[in-house]
C-alpha cells in the first residue's frame, strides 16, 4: 500500500473532515511545470469517487468537471444512443433542485458556462462560474449524479433534441465515415454501436412492444411521449442504475478556496453518490475485426468534394505503455514531413496534400494505428502507389537501426513542453484533469503521465511495427466519385447515415509487392532537429501589476510596431504578428484569389523545412484578409526570429512551381466548392457578415476567377503584392524592444518597397441599417440532401464606439442567453443549434439569434419575435436584486484574465487590427455596466430589440433547405434581391480612430492617417 495516502475517518476530529464522511487523500508531491503556482490535492471518497482539487489564489473563474467511465459503448444493443440520451436528461433537474433549467440559469447568471459530452467510453459534465458561486454549482452537480429526476415531462423533448442533433450531423463526412468504420466491425462487437442515437434508435424497442400490445396504458404527462416515452424513460433509468456508479467517477475542481475548503465541498456534495460495485474502468479487449475486414479496401462516397486515404491497423491497448509511449515514436516517423519522409516523396509526385499518423481509440481496450493522407485527383488515381510508399516506409523502419537522436529528441521535447506548459481556461483544465485522473497514473505523475516520454523500449516499438502489415490493415478510399469501381458493382448503404460504400479485397499481386523489402531510395530516416531550443533564460523581475497594453515603439510612414515584454507568464516564448497591407491584395475578386494562391504556395514550399520547427513548438501561419496578408509566428524565443526570417525570405523569393501550382489550384477549387456544403448556420452567419461589409468578394465570385488563373498570373501578382505596402506588427513575450526592432528590419529588408506612395491604413467599416428597417435575404442551400434550414436574426444597435450602448447591449446579450435557449430550444424544440449573442463587425454592434431547424425560417422568425416580446414582459417583473446579480455575472465574465501568452497576444492584436486600439475596453465597459439601471436597459431594449419598436433595425437571413417550401414573407419585410443595390443605399460607420488614452505609457501619440 502507498503510505503517501492518508485516511481521514469520522472520529479523528481532523480539520480536513467534511461532515461525517470518511475519505483518503494523497500526501505526497506532484511534478508540476515551472510556472504552475497552483496547489493540488488528490482525494478518494469512501464511495470510490476520485477527485483532484486545485487551489488557485488568482482564479477569476472557478470550474469543475465530473467524468464517468461510461459511454455509448455501454449502450444496450436494442437502444443505440441511450448514453447520449442520459447525458441530455440527467441535467434536467434533481431531487434537491427539481426545476428543469435551474442549473443552466444558475451557471449563466453567474457569468459562467456549461456543457456535457458523451464519448465512446466516458461521459463528462462540466461548468465554469464566478468564484463566489462555486459552492452552489458543486452542490447542483453533485445532486444530479446522486438523485437525478430524469423528468418525465422532458422525455419527449430530449428524445427530439437527440434526434435533431443527429440530423445536424447527417451530411457531415467525418461523422458518416466514423459510423461506417463502426458498422464494418464484427457483428455484436461494441464498436459497431451508433453513439449519437436518434428518435428511431431510442424508441424502436418501445414501438415494437406497443405494436404487440405489451405496454400498459400510460398516465398523461405533458411532454412524456405517451406509452412509448414512458417505456423509453423506464429503460433509461434502468440503464443508469446498471452503469453509473461513483466508483467509475473522477472529478476535477479548481477554485480560490483553500485545499481544505475545496476538499470539504467535494466530500460533502459527492459522497452521497451511490457506489454500485461495478468495474471502475470497463475495458473491451475483443478484436473488432475479423479476417473479412483485414487486407481490404473500402471505397466510400463522400458528401463534399475531396479525396482521402485512411489506412488503419488494430493495435493493443497502449495505456500500460505510458512510460515509453512507443506509438508516439512511430507516429513521429511515419507522419514526418521533412526530407526522406513519405510525405515529402508523395508530395514531390503531386499525389498528396497532407499526411498524418497516430493512434486512436473508441474506448479502453483495443485501439488502432492510422495513417491519413489527403490526396490530389492524381493521387487518387495512383492510390496503390501511395499505399506502396507508406508500406515501403514501414519496411524501411523494420530494417533500420534507430539512431539515438530520434528517441532523445522526442523525450527532450516532451520535457520542454511540460516544463513550459501554460495555463488554460479553468473549464478546459478541469476537464483535462478529470480525464487524466481516470487513467490512474501514479499520483505524483497526474500532471504529466500522459505527456512525458520517460524511457526507451525498442522491443515494444518493434512489436507494434511488426503488426503494421498489409494483411492486417484496412484501407478506406474516400471520394465523391470512384473511377476505380466498375459500374456493375452493387454499392452497400450504411444504416444510420446512408453512406454508400463498396468493400473488396486488395489484389493478391499488390499484397505481394508491398511485402517486399523497401527499395525506394527517396525514403530515409529524419536527421537531427535544428529547431530544438537551447536557451530558456527568462528575465523575470518583480512587478506590481502587468501592463494592460503594448507600447508603440515604431511609427513611420510605412510601418507601426507594438511591443510588450512578458511580465506575467514568465516563459521563454514569444508571439509575433505581422500585417502586410497592400492595395493590390483584395481590390478585385481576382486579386483576392491570387493573394490566396501566393500564400498557399509559400506554405506548401516551406513544409519540409518548417515541420521540424512545428515539432519544437515553433509555429507559423499565413492568412489573407481584405487588407493584404498576415504572418504569425510563435514559440520559443530562442528560435522564433530564425523561423520568421525563413518564412519572410520564402515570401520574398517564391518561384511558382507549375506542378505545385496545379495542386494548390485544385485544392482551392475544392475549398470553394465545399464551402457551399457547410452547415446552414455557418452559411447564414457568413451571409450576414458579407451584407454588412463594404468590400467583400463572395465565394462564387472567386470561383469564377480561379478558373482562368495561370501559373504566370500568380508569379506576376507575387511581385505586385510587394511593390507598395504598409506593415503593422506586434511582438509580445520574452523579447526586448531592440530584438523586436530587429524583427521589423527582417521584414523591411526582405520586402523593399518599389513604390513609397502607399502611406495609409485600410479602414475597416460596417454598413448601418436605417431606422425602422426589416430586411430579409433568402438563399437556397446547395446541398440537396441537407434537411435543415436556418434563420439568422440580427438586430443592429449602432456603432461600436458608443460605450454606453455597447455596455448595455452586452448586458442584454448576457441576460437573454439562457432564457432564449430554454424557450426556443428546450421548450419549443425548434432545433438543436439555437443560440444568441452579441454581434460585433468592423465598427457596428447588435444582437443575433440563430436557429438551425427543420422548420421554415418564416415560422422561426415569428417564434423569435414572440420570445422577444414575452421576455420584455418578464423584465418588467424583475427585482433590483435579480438585476444586480445578472450584472455581477457579466462583470465576472468580462474581468476574466487571459491565461497564457497566446490569449494575451490575440486580445492585443484584435484591438490593433480593429483600428481602435482600445486596450482598456473591458475595464471601461465594466465601469459603465455598474452604472446601468434596469430602467435604462429597458429603454435600449424597447428601442433596438422589441418587435413593437418603430425604429428597430433588423436583418434576417433565411437559408432554405430543398425539403422546405418557403412560406410568404412577413408583410413588413423588405426582400434583398440585389445585394449591390442594397449596399448602395446604406451609410457606414465612421473610420476607426485610435483611443488616445491607451498610449499613456508609450510616450508616443498615435496620429490619425489618411484612410483608404
Amino acid at each position: 500500500m502507498d503510505t503517501r495516502w492518508q485516511t481521514v475517518s469520522a472520529t479523528d476530529g481532523s480539520a480536513l473532515l467534511a461532515g461525517s464522511q470518511q475519505y483518503s487523500y494523497y500526501d505526497g508531491p506532484f511534478e508540476t511545470s515551472s510556472e504552475d503556482d497552483r496547489k493540488y490535492r488528490l482525494i478518494r471518497l469512501s464511495n470510490g469517487l476520485e477527485a483532484v482539487v486545485v487551489h488557485d489564489a488568482l482564479a477569476d473563474k472557478s470550474a469543475a468537471c465530473l467524468e464517468v467511465a461510461v459511454g455509448h459503448l455501454q449502450d444496450p444493443d436494442d437502444m443505440p444512443g441511450l448514453a447520449h440520451f442520459c447525458e441530455h436528461m440527467l441535467l434536467r433537474g434533481s431531487e434537491a433542485f427539481p426545476a428543469e433549467n435551474d442549473f443552466m440559469a444558475f451557471i449563466k447568471s453567474g457569468g459562467g458556462t456549461y456543457n456535457a459530452g458523451t464519448g465512446a467510453s466516458s461521459t463528462n459534465y462540466w461548468f465554469s462560474i464566478g468564484p463566489k458561486l462555486l459552492p452552489g454549482a458543486l452542490e447542483r452537480l453533485g445532486a444530479f449524479l446522486t438523485a437525478p429526476l430524469f423528468a418525465p415531462s422532458a422525455t419527449n423533448r430530449e428524445i427530439n433534441a437527440v434526434d435533431s442533433e443527429n440530423k445536424k450531423n447527417v451530411q457531415d463526412d467525418s461523422r458518416r465515415i466514423f459510423q461506417l468504420q463502426a458498422s464494418l466491425c464484427v457483428e455484436g462487437h461494441p464498436w459497431r454501436k451508433f453513439g449519437t442515437g436518434n428518435i428511431e434508435s431510442l424508441t424502436q424497442t418501445a414501438q415494437k412492444l406497443q405494436k404487440f400490445g405489451s405496454l400498459p396504458d400510460a398516465e398523461v404527462v405533458e411532454g412524456g411521449g405517451g406509452v412509448v416515452g414512458r417505456e423509453t424513460r423506464r429503460r433509461l433509468v434502468e440503464w443508469w442504475k446498471d452503469t453509473y456508479c461513483s466508483g467509475r467517477m473522477t472529478l476535477g475542481v479548481i477554485g480560490k478556496e483553500s485545499l481544505d475548503d475545496l476538499t470539504k465541498l467535494v466530500v460533502h456534495h459527492f459522497s452521497p453518490i451511490p457506489n454500485r460495485g461495478f468495474e471502475a474502468r470497463p475495458k473491451i479487449f475483443d478484436n473488432p475485426w475479423d479476417d473479412s475486414v483485414m487486407g481490404t479496401i473500402v471505397f466510400v462516397k463522400t458528401i463534399k468534394d475531396y479525396q482521402e486515404l485512411l489506412l488503419t491497423f488494430p493495435l493493443s491497448y497502449q495505456r500500460p505503455n505510458y512510460l515509453s509511449k512507443p506509438v508516439i515514436f512511430l507516429s513521429h516517423l511515419v507522419g514526418h514531413e521533412g526530407p526522406g519522409s513519405v510525405y515529402a516523396f508523395l508530395k514531390d509526385k503531386g499525389w498528396i496534400t497532407s499526411l498524418s499518423a497516430g493512434h486512436s481509440s473508441r474506448g479502453r481496450g483495443v485501439q488502432t494505428f492510422t495513417v491519413r493522407g489527403g490526396l490530389t485527383k492524381e493521387g487518387y488515381i495512383h492510390y496503390e502507389d501511395v499505399l506502396m510508399a507508406i508500406y515501403n516506409y514501414l519496411s524501411l523502419l523494420r530494417a533500420s537501426i534507430f539512431p539515438p537522436h530520434l528517441y532523445e529528441e522526442i523525450k527532450l521535447l516532451s520535457e520542454i513542453r511540460f516544463i513550459f506548459r501554460g495555463k488554460s481556461q479553468p473549464h478546459t483544465y478541469v476537464s483535462w484533469l478529470a480525464s487524466e485522473l481516470a487513467e490512474s497514473y501514479p499520483a505524483e505523475w497526474l500532471l504529466n503521465g500522459s505527456s512525458l516520454v520517460r524511457e526507451w523500449n525498442e522491443p515494444l516499438v518493434r512489436e507494434i511495427l511488426n503488426g503494421l502489415t498489409p494483411q492486417r490493415g484496412r484501407v478506406l478510399l474516400m471520394s465523391q466519385e470512384h473511377s476505380h469501381v466498375t459500374s456493375d458493382v452493387l454499392w452497400e448503404t450504411e444504416k444510420w447515415y446512408g453512406t454508400e460504400y463498396h468493400v473488396k479485397a486488395l489484389e493478391k499481386i499488390f499484397l505481394e509487392k508491398v511485402t517486399f523489402v523497401n527499395k525506394n531510395t527517396s525514403l530515409f530516416l529524419p536527421g537531427p532537429n535544428p529547431f530544438i531550443p537551447t536557451n530558456f533564460e527568462v528575465r523575470k523581475k518583480e512587478i506590481d501589476n502587468p501592463a494592460k497594453w503594448p507600447t508603440l515603439i515604431d511609427d513611420s510612414p510605412i510601418s507601426r510596431m507594438w511591443h510588450k515584454v512578458d511580465d506575467q507568464f514568465w516563459v521563454p516564448k514569444a508571439q509575433i504578428m505581422v500585417d502586410i497591407r497592400s492595395p493590390v491584395a483584395y481590390s478585385t475578386p481576382r486579386q483576392a484569389v491570387l493573394t490566396r494562391l501566393v500564400m498557399d504556395l509559400v506554405t506548401d514550399s516551406l513544409a519540409e523545412i518548417t515541420y521540424d520547427a512545428s515539432l519544437a513548438e515553433l509555429g507559423y501561419s499565413l492568412n489573407t484578409s481584405s487588407e493584404g496578408f498576415s504572418i504569425s509566428v510563435s514559440g520559443y524565443n530562442d528560435k522564433v526570429l530564425v523561423l520568421l526570417n525563413i518564412v519572410v525570405q520564402k515570401i520574398k523569393t517564391l518561384i511558382v512551381d507549375p506542378k505545385r501550382f496545379g495542386v494548390m489550384k485544385e485544392r482551392l477549387e475544392r475549398r470553394y466548392k465545399n464551402y457551399h456544403l457547410s452547415q446552414p448556420k455557418v452559411l447564414s452567419q457568413q451571409k450576414a457578415l458579407d451584407l454588412l461589409a463594404p468590400v467583400v468578394w463572395s465565394v462564387a465570385e472567386k470561383q469564377m476567377e480561379l478558373e482562368n488563373i495561370s501559373c504566370s498570373d500568380v508569379q506576376t501578382h507575387h511581385g505586385d503584392l510587394l511593390t507598395a505596402f504598409y506593415v503593422e506588427s506586434l511582438v509580445n513575450g520574452n523579447l526586448q524592444a531592440e530584438e523586436a526592432r530587429n524583427l521589423l528590419g527582417i521584414v523591411h529588408s526582405a520586402f523593399a518597397q518599389k513604390n513609397a506612395l502607399f502611406l495609409g491604413h485600410f479602414s475597416r467599416r460596417s454598413f448601418l441599417l436605417p431606422d425602422g428597417s426589416n430586411f430579409v435575404k433568402k438563399e437556397l442551400l446547395t446541398d440537396h440532401k441537407e434537411q435543415n434550414s436556418c434563420l439568422h436574426y440580427l438586430c443592429q444597435f449602432g456603432p461600436i464606439v458608443d460605450q454606453g450602448l455597447r455596455a448595455t447591449l452586452s448586458l442584454i446579450a448576457h441576460i437573454i442567453q439562457e432564457p432564449c435557449f430554454n424557450q426556443l430550444r428546450t421548450q419549443e424544440q425548434l432545433g438543436y443549434l439555437v443560440g444568441s449573442g452579441m454581434f460585433q463587425n468592423n465598427g457596428s454592434i447588435g444582437l443575433t439569434i440563430t436557429i438551425q431547424s427543420l422548420q421554415d425560417p418564416v415560422y422561426l422568425e415569428g417564434r423569435v419575435d414572440a420570445f422577444l416580446a414575452s421576455f420584455r414582459k418578464d423584465l418588467d417583473t424583475w427585482t433590483s436584486t435579480e438585476f444586480e446579480a445578472q450584472k455581477e455575472g457579466l462583470i465576472v465574465k468580462k474581468l476574466q484574465k487571459v491565461k497564457n501568452l497566446g490569449e494575451e497576444s490575440n486580445e492585443f492584436w484584435s484591438h490593433i487590427r480593429s483600428g481602435y486600439c482600445d486596450f482598456l475596453r473591458r475595464e471601461n465597459d465594466v465601469a459603465t455596466t455598474r452604472e446601468i439601471s434596469l430602467e435604462s436597459l429597458l429603454q435600449v431594449y424597447d428601442c433596438y430589440l422589441n418587435p413593437a419598436s418603430q425604429g428597430r433595425r433588423k436583418l434576417a437571413i433565411y437559408m432554405y433547405s430543398h425539403s422546405v417550401s418557403p412560406a410568404t414573407l412577413p408583410a413588413d419585410a423588405t426582400l434583398v434581391d440585389d445585394e449591390v443595390l442594397f449596399k448602395a443605399g446604406l451609410a457606414t460607420t465612421a473610420a476607426p480612430v485610435p483611443v488616445e488614452t491607451s498610449f499613456l505609457n508609450s510616450g508616443m501619440s498615435v496620429p490619425s492617417r489618411p484612410r483608404l
